[in-house]
C-alpha cells in the first residue's frame, strides 16, 4: 500500500488477523525498512512516500486480515 504525506504527519498503522501473527514494514519510497511492528506502527512521518507492507510473522501463513490508518497533523497529538 502506498501512502503519500505532504507534510510532517503522525500515523498509526493497526494489522489484525485471526488467521496469522501479523508483521507490519514500513518502507521509504526506495524499499529501505523505516519502521517494522507486529500489529502496530506509531510513528511521525516526514513528508514524502512511503510504502506498507502487510505480511506475517510465520513464514508463508497467509489469510484475510484488515489494515488500517489513522493519519494526525505533526504537532496534534492528543
Amino acid at each position: 500500500y502506498q501512502l503519500t504525506l505532504s507534510a510532517g504527519t503522525q500515523v498509526t498503522i493497526d494489522m489484525r488477523s485471526t488467521l496469522f501473527p501479523p508483521f507490519i514494514y514500513l518502507l521509504t519510497a526506495s524499499g529501505s525498512i523505516y519502521f517494522t511492528g507486529t500489529t502496530q506502527i506509531s510513528t511521525t512521518l516526514s513528508a514524502g512516500t512511503y510504502y506498507i507492507d502487510a505480511s506475517s510473522n510465520s513464514g508463508e501463513v497467509t489469510g484475510a486480515y484488515t489494515l488500517s490508518l489513522v493519519r494526525l497533523a505533526a504537532g496534534n497529538a492528543r
